[in-house]
Order: structure tokens, then sequence, then C-alpha cells
């Protein structure tokens, strides 16, 4: 059953309780398109489970720690493993991840992982603002941004809309101020008023139709973000970082 399926509906999804160890939450559930099933899951302590590699799955850590062999993967990793991609994952102190599978639609040269301690912050748009990319396709792009406390975004529009998950701290834009834990999801040519009151660390994700570009947006705290905007269709992909891990 679809849940969340319509991106022309401003949707937001309190998943705190994943920070606390509760859920999974659901985010959003395509029975068509690619079949997206997002969600918010907390792994208790000595978890194991299987990736089976018939999607993509992204994945980024929210909380805890995730090993995959002998690596681990603390908070702000990113792991994106591509079809065919079989994976053992388990977790020694439990973690919150959020969980991204989809049918895959881009070439991509293979299934990579960036650990968050060592990502490179760069200067945004505005003061107060740092981001790192994670991922660059031909029509999504995914990052993770930090807002400074009372950082404000310049007046934008989101061609193919936004996807935000905070993961710490508080975000507000226009409608109101979301705590840790919560998911955004802003339509195609929303134009949001984003400021962070209080140190924040978000995650988003956008979708923009051929042709056509999406703006990342920004909160006003010390925050972070996981941003995926999607790009033209045919603009060739840029990886912006080069992989901590590589699982090819």
């Amino acid at each position: 059953m679809d849940l969340h399926a319509d991106h022309s509906q401003r949707v937001v999804v309190d998943a705190s309780p994943t920070l606390q160890g509760l859920g999974p939450v659901p985010l959003e559930r395509q029975e068509q398109g690619d079949h997206a099933q997002i969600s918010v899951v907390a792994h208790a302590a000595g978890a194991e489970w299987s990736h089976a590699g018939v999607q993509l799955l992204e994945i980024i850590v929210v909380q805890g720690s995730l090993l995959i062999g002998e690596d681990t993967f603390g908070p702000q990793s990113y792991v994106r493993l591509l079809p065919g991609q079989v994976m053992e994952l388990r977790t020694q102190i439990g973690c919150v991840l959020y969980e991204n599978c989809r049918d895959w639609t881009e070439t991509e040269d293979g299934s990579f992982a960036l650990a968050g301690d060592r990502l490179d912050w760069r200067q945004g748009m505005v003061p107060g603002l740092k981001v790192t990319s994670l991922h660059e396709g031909l029509t999504k792009h995914t990052a993770l941004v930090r807002w400074a406390p009372l950082t404000r975004f310049n007046p934008h529009t989101h061609v193919g809309g936004e996807e935000i998950l905070v993961l710490e701290g508080i975000f507000r834009d226009e409608h109101g101020a979301y705590p840790a834990g919560t998911w955004i999801r802003s339509p195609h040519e929303s134009s949001p008023t984003l400021h962070r009151i209080r140190r924040c660390h978000h995650s988003g994700k956008s979708r923009a139709p051929a042709g056509s570009s999406a703006e990342p947006v920004t909160p006003a705290f010390p925050s972070r973000l996981l941003e995926c905007s999607f790009q033209p269709t045919g603009s060739g992909r840029t990886r912006l970082l080069k992989t901590d891990k590589s699982f090819l």
C-alpha cells in the first residue's frame, strides 16, 4: 500500500521515536514508479541483517554505528549499495539508520561508503552554512549540511521538491520548528523560508524534472543535513568526494 506517494503534497512525519530505540517509522512507500521504501529504523545492539541486493539502498547513520565487514561507520556516515551488491550488515552498540531502498535508474561506478568522521566540509552559499556532498547523480544529489545558530538561507525555489530529515538540533521554516527525527518533504516549486534556531543536522532528498535544476536548502542553527536533489537529465555525474571504503 502506498504511503506519502503523492509528491505534489507537503508531508511532515515525526520519526523521533526511533531515536529512543522505537520504530521503525515509515516515511514513504510506492507501489509504482521507482518502488521506493523509505524509513528510519532503530537496530538494537547486536543486531545482524542482510541486504539482498535487489534494489539500490542508501543509508545514513543517524545514531550509533554500523558495521560492514571489519569497518565501522559512525554518525553522518553514508553507504550506497547498488543492485547486485549483497551485503551483511550488523551493529554492536545499536544504531538508527535512514534507509532508502528503491529501483536503480542511473548508471554508476559501484557501491561505496563514506565514513562520517572523514567528510570534506566546505563553505556553503551563506555564512554559517557548511556542506559536504555525498553523491551526485544525473537526477539526484545527496549532501549533508551544517547550520550555525541563527543562519538564514537566501530565498529560493525547489525545482522538483526536496526531502529533509533533521538529524540534530532544531530546523525552522515558515511553517514551524522541527526537532531531530522530523522528516519534511516539500513539493515541486515550493519556496520555503529557512532558518535554524538551534544547532541542527538534517538530511533531505529532492527531485527535478528533465531540463530543470534543484537548489539546496539551509536551516538557521548549527545543523547538519543530508540533502538529495535532482539535477537535469543528461547533465553528467560528478563525484565530489573520494570514497573512504569501497565495496565493488
